[in-house]
């Protein structure tokens, strides 16, 4: 196969760059504006070899403006042993006017080694230099090359990363064969120049003035951004050849990948055997095998060339009781089978509420895998790597996107659960005594479920000082003190966790002469108002669908009654609605809360509706209730 050469010697590009004009006083006003740096110029270079060989060269410069923008004065390049070198870092620093006053010497650029925790090993390493000026505004400009052993994933384009950065100019250059074509898809950038030359081809973006950005609370701030995404039609990595023009293709791949090493031992296959013993449907099975797996394995990251996308085989994960997500979850699928439940890879962009994938652009888009477990009634969803995950429940990490399932026919692109408003409810119970000195105390039950119920397991791990400061922070009321409390986690498919508590209160409200004034919602109290944005440029993401429900029962104190109770109130909105109810029974005050709030996509016209509501409801939250004593 024809070998591409477009590189110029790194030596020699440094040398040119020298001659660029980089003084701080030339920016264009626009791009400096709400800036807290400038990208001078960014180029990035690809060039792809062969099916299984790639390289890809940066060059970039950045004017920093304040210190806002100091973490661009350094690079940390990522790489491993086997499949990712790097090599021919290059930096300079320039002043204010341009000159340069400083440069990367060999000694400056440090290695070390990037295993993060939870990994037992692999050939993770980063390099990383930097370079600091006394005074802004100051430039630093960087150059390095990668060369890849592999072509599963190539790098995409995307010089702007993050809120109050601009670009002067910038490019973006792919050059390959007839016979190595590659896929792309751009976004708020213009279509590429292309022109091909002796079996040879080459695309070729640019962009030029593009002013910073804006964070924008509830959006997806990376759809804003131009880039361009790039994938092969085929590849080839540590032997293993693939495509990827489909997701029946790519999904073939990982499942190659896997084959033959799904063999338990016998003495494995007997255990799993008396498991089931018993069990007649498939969801009971699942069930007590993903108990075992939770009971004697452990998530331990492996990362070696292709183990990061590799399984280890099932025995592996039997004889040493641990194993990343891919080992474990072929462990999981390994015992399965060995019951006769069929159960499938699916590949996963896992984390709290990441940019979906692109369902119309098949590439590796994914950073994790979960198994399916499909039965004649539903589909059964695991988290292999958890030892505490309730079975057949998903949460935040992985639920609600598309996933790539990995079955014999090849990839299928499918959705996992959705936790609807009321799957994540939080029902909380509170008797409330009020003295007429304005001392009191709260009997606190609160119920929490779904999605809602997901920070408190972690109040199980830790000692009971820990959790009591926890729980401080949570109920945050001022001049309180808990005296008991007590947890309870229900770990069913849609979860459940409970919390119990007694609070002192040394201040219940205030006093002025004859009367109170109380606040009847002392913990569940909205306090979030959006930003204002007169230019929202993206849609509102509401990640998240919920039930509040708050029942507070006050005991009045002795010869007082209300002289002002709030009338009810009802807040309506295209995103969801808030009321509440004050009632007077005996001696008793009873103040109702219900808030929901509905997950979807909003137009961006709405957001001045959107801060509407959330301010009515911070007013709201804060309404007092004024008693009188009689006598």
């Amino acid at each position: 196969m024809r070998k591409l050469i477009f590189i110029i010697p790194l030596f020699f590009l440094n040398t040119l760059l020298l001659a660029q004009s980089y003084e701080a006083n030339k920016i264009r006003k626009e791009l400096s504006e709400n800036t807290d740096a400038v990208f001078r110029l960014y180029e990035q270079k690809t060039e792809i070899i062969s099916e299984g060989k790639h390289k890809m060269y940066i060059h970039y410069a950045v004017t920093i403006l304040n210190k806002n923008g100091e973490g661009y004065n350094r690079i940390a390049l990522n790489y491993d042993d086997k499949l990712v070198r790097v090599n021919g870092i290059q930096g300079n620093l320039y002043d204010e006017n341009g000159e340069r006053v400083n440069r990367i010497k060999r000694e400056d650029i440090f290695e070390r080694i990037s295993t993060s925790g939870g990994t037992l090993y692999d050939n993770n390493k980063v390099k990383v230099a930097y370079l600091e000026h006394k005074s802004f505004p100051y430039t630093v400009e960087f150059e390095y090359e990668y060369i890849f052993d592999g072509n599963l994933y190539f790098y995409d384009f995307m010089p702007i990363r993050s809120s109050k950065i601009s670009l002067e100019k910038g490019s973006f250059e792919v050059v390959t064969s007839n016979e190595l074509d590659i896929r792309y898809k751009s976004n708020a950038i213009a279509k590429p120049s292309v022109s091909e030359s002796e079996g040879n081809k080459n695309y070729k973006w640019s962009l030029a003035n593009i002013p910073s950005f804006e964070y924008e609370e509830m959006g997806r701030f990376r759809s804003l951004l131009p880039s361009v995404n790039i994938a092969p039609i085929k590849f080839e990595i540590e032997g293993y050849s693939g495509k990827m023009e489909t997701w029946k293709d790519f999904g073939h791949f990982f499942g190659e990948l896997s084959k033959g090493r799904q063999e338990i031992s016998g003495d494995l296959s007997v255990k799993v055997a008396d498991l089931v013993a018993g069990k007649e449907s498939v969801k009971e099975k699942a069930k007590v095998v993903y108990q075992y797996l939770q009971e004697n394995t452990r998530y331990v990251s492996v990362q070696l060339g292709i183990g990061g996308w590799q399984t280890f085989p099932a025995s592996y994960v039997h004889e040493n009781g641990y194993g990343d997500c891919k080992a474990l979850t072929n462990f999981t699928k390994s015992m399965l089978a060995e019951v006769g439940v069929e159960s499938y890879y699916a590949l996963v962009e896992a984390g709290d509420f990441p940019d979906p994938i692109d369902i119309d652009f098949p590439k590796n888009q994914f950073n994790h895998v979960i198994l399916c477990v499909p039965t004649k009634q539903d589909t059964v969803w695991l988290e292999c790597t958890s030892q505490t995950n309730p079975f057949n429940y998903l949460g935040s990490f992985t639920s609600d996107r598309d996933v790539l399932l990995v079955t014999e026919d090849g990839g299928e692109v499918v959705h996992t659960p959705t936790y609807g408003n009321e799957d994540n409810m939080q029902i909380r119970k509170t008797d409330m005594i009020i003295n007429a000195d304005v001392t009191g105390s709260l009997k606190v039950v609160s119920t929490s479920t779904g999605l809602q119920q997901e920070r408190y397991p972690n109040y199980l791990t830790k000692d009971k000082t820990e959790q009591k400061e926890m729980l401080n922070k949570l109920f945050n009321i001022p001049s309180s003190h808990i005296e008991s409390f007590s947890f309870d986690w229900e770990k069913e498919q849609i979860p459940v966790f409970r919390i119990e508590a007694e609070v002192k209160l040394d201040k219940a409200g205030s006093k002025n002469g004859k009367r109170l004034f109380i606040q009847p919602n002392l913990i569940t109290k909205v306090k979030y108002i959006p930003e204002s944005n007169d230019d929202r440029k993206s849609d509102i993401i509401i990640n998240i669908g919920f039930i509040d429900i708050d029942t507070v029962n006050i005991t009045l104190p002795e010869n007082y009654h209300p002289e002002y109770s709030p009338k009810p109130k009802n807040i309506k909105s295209v995103f969801g609605e808030y009321s509440t109810e004050t009632k007077i029974e005996g001696n008793q005050l009873i103040y109702i809360r219900r808030f929901e709030e509905s997950k979807g996509t909003y137009p961006k016209e709405s957001y001045p509706e959107l801060i509407d509501f959330y301010k009515k409801i911070v007013k709201a939250d804060k309404t007092k209730v004024v008693l009188v004593d009689k006598t």
